[in-house]
């Protein structure tokens, strides 16, 4: 059965990214044992700013309704011992409970299930995981969340249940000495003492976006360089850019890049793949987006680039097709056979009345006809939700997705793209007063500010307004119809 569960992990993990993270996603979830557990968190916030897949659109975060899936299915048609489903519980718009179960032989059997618990300031303190056996539920594992007074994260510990009580497994250490700078140390239980094993350091700028990832391992009781991520932002601060290093031989020594190309629309028009080689950067690939006359995503291209040949060669393209809510109906997978461009299959969309997708199946073009069939390991179903600012992802081999959602909370507040034209907040971050200017210089103007969820939280008038008694967090300000996302710190 633990054979069972790791795989339906890999295939229907969800990626969770919180609205307070940084712009860019952030690195060390690679390297955290937890992102296993984190497919019961319900959804990746995808914010206009960083939604690099479908490329962002002009279409502003909308008021209304917050919806969460309660009910996941998910459908193979190659193992269908291995369909199953997620149904998730909640209480104040907090996940509560989520419960896996398989589908075998025609009966949906608990496999297992996560339990969450919350502190007074609703910071997730504990999840719970048990496995189904013998009839009962088993306790399996817990990781446990501490925090420090500005209720950012100091630690999280995995535990194991074993031999009737928790055993230490490996835990993350937070420290936050230097402003925009975050360590984290990763450490293993071994022979009754924590043992290093790595440490990442992320860095964001004065704009709170992710600058740098640093990754070092422990080797002779010392920490050592190991790889680097830097990311660059254009003059609109838009992502443009990453560039890996890895430490060789004392030095960082270049790698990998990739290269993000916006049109004049500021939508994501190419990405460009290359890699260094003999004191040169050498392209391998890029992908080239097109869009329809409603700014939609039309067409996605893939290429690589044949070096001794000196030319672009297509790979793979996807067409999208759109209902009349602008929904997903279809995307159309295509393959190259000789230089010509072959049907390989496509991706239905089904989408509720709130804009959420109910449902999703893959087919292939075989012998001129549309059959059922899995995507391949490689690739992924993707159900978008919360007008597009939320993602579920399937993992292949998979069929069929089927969502239902529950309301967990109320947006009454869309962030402006083009506030800077009426209002500037600074500093952001801010510690304790938020200074604003306006191009009104005879009013004095009114200030809102809202918690993420939309809750009002701070209604007061004044160009220099105290925040010191807010929570560390984002919040959004409102003046004069407009708003913009601030981080107190």
């Amino acid at each position: 059965m633990k054979k069972k569960i790791t795989l339906v992990l890999c295939c229907i993990a969800i990626l969770i990214s919180g609205i307070a993270q940084p712009k860019m996603p952030n690195f060390h979830e690679q390297f955290n044992k937890e992102s296993l557990f984190r497919q019961f968190d319900g959804s990746l916030t995808m914010e206009k700013e960083n939604s690099f897949f479908p490329p962002k659109t002009n279409t502003q975060h909308q008021k209304g309704d917050w919806y969460e899936p309660d009910t996941i299915y998910v459908y193979k048609l190659e193992y269908p011992m291995d369909n199953n489903r997620i149904i998730s519980s909640y209480e104040n718009g907090n996940i509560s409970v989520s419960l896996q179960q398989f589908l075998v032989f025609g009966q949906w059997t608990n496999s297992w299930k996560a339990i969450y618990s919350y502190n007074p300031q609703n910071k997730r303190s504990e999840v719970l995981f048990q496995q189904w056996e013998s009839g009962q539920w088993q306790n399996s594992g817990r990781h446990s969340y501490t925090y420090n007074p500005q209720n950012k994260i100091t630690e999280e510990l995995r535990e194991d249940w074993g031999s009737n009580q928790w055993e230490n497994s490996y835990r993350y250490s937070y420290n936050y000495d230097e402003p925009n700078k975050t360590e984290s140390v990763f450490q293993q239980w071994e022979s009754s003492q924590w043992i290093n094993i790595s440490k990442a350091i992320e860095t964001n700028d004065l704009q709170n976006n992710f600058t740098e990832h640093l990754m070092q391992t422990w080797e002779s009781n010392e920490w050592v360089n190991s790889f680097k991520v830097t990311y660059t932002y254009n003059t609109q601060n838009q992502f443009s850019g990453y560039l890996y290093q890895r430490w060789h031989d004392g030095q960082w020594k270049d790698e990998s890049r990739t290269l993000y190309t916006y049109n004049p629309q500021n939508f994501l028009s190419e990405i460009l793949s290359q890699y260094w080689d003999s004191e040169q950067w050498i392209s391998s690939g890029k992908t080239t987006f097109s869009y329809n006359t409603q700014n939609k995503i039309s067409e996605e291209l893939l290429q690589t680039w044949y070096q001794e040949l000196g030319y672009w060669v297509d790979i793979s393209k996807n067409t999208y097709l759109y209902d009349n809510q602008n929904n997903y109906s279809e995307i159309i997978y295509h393959t190259t056979n000789a230089g010509e461009w072959v049907i390989d299959g496509k991706t239905t969309y089904n989408f509720d009345e709130n804009q959420n997708a109910t449902s999703s199946f893959y087919q292939k073009w075989e012998n001129n006809t549309w059959v059922n069939a899995d995507i391949d390991w490689s690739a992924t179903i993707r159900m978008y939700y919360n007008n597009m600012r939320s993602i579920y992802w399937a993992y292949g081999p998979v069929h069929r997705v089927e969502m239902s959602y529950v309301k967990t909370g109320t947006v009454s507040i869309t962030e402006n793209s083009n506030v800077e034209n009426f209002v500037k907040f600074y500093p952001n971050p801010v510690f304790d007063i938020l200074h604003i200017e306006t191009d009104n210089l005879n009013e004095i103007p009114e200030v809102k500010i809202y918690s993420i969820q939309g809750a009002l939280l701070l209604n007061t008038k004044g160009i220099q307004i105290d925040v010191s008694s807010l929570s560390n967090g984002v919040y959004i300000v409102e003046i004069n119809g407009v708003s913009r996302k601030i981080v107190k710190k």
